[in-house]
């Protein structure tokens, strides 16, 4: 006798509105955690990252209000998708912004800044890779 089994797609990932609040929380710890390291250790970091210490607290700064706000977003059951877009966009300018910044060589940053903006471009275009392919899976 054989039986015929049918799967059934479940978890993580084929719940789009899941997997989305998910990917937004992720992004808003990262970022949020990053944004109190800016600020709680501007003054090191100078030396390490070549970033000076008014423009680490300003991005720590803003990088913790950012957060914040992404947070607010993934709290919804169904995350608004134009809050959500704009989630993604924004990740897509930071992204650019690093590599352009690593390039251009803006702030005058150490081998060791550069290389630590290049690693964070890498993590916000995968957080916004994550978000977007999440909200797809909504509709």
């Amino acid at each position: 006798m054989t039986t015929a089994t049918t799967s059934t797609t479940s978890g993580l990932f084929s719940d789009g509105p899941r997997f989305l609040r998910l990917a937004l929380r992720a992004d808003a710890i990262v970022t949020g955690a990053n944004g109190l390291l800016y600020l709680a250790l501007a003054a090191p970091l100078k030396d390490l990252l070549g970033l000076d210490t008014t423009t680490g607290r300003e991005l720590g700064a803003f990088l913790v209000v950012y957060a914040v706000a992404v947070w607010a977003i993934s709290m919804s059951a169904h995350p608004k998708r134009l809050a959500v877009t704009a989630v993604v966009e924004a990740n897509a300018l930071w992204t650019i912004l690093s590599i352009t910044t690593a390039i251009v060589g803006w702030f005058s940053l150490t081998t060791a800044g550069t290389v630590w903006t290049l690693l964070q471009a890498i993590v916000v275009a995968a957080f916004g890779t994550l978000q977007y392919t999440a909200l797809r899976r909504t509709r």
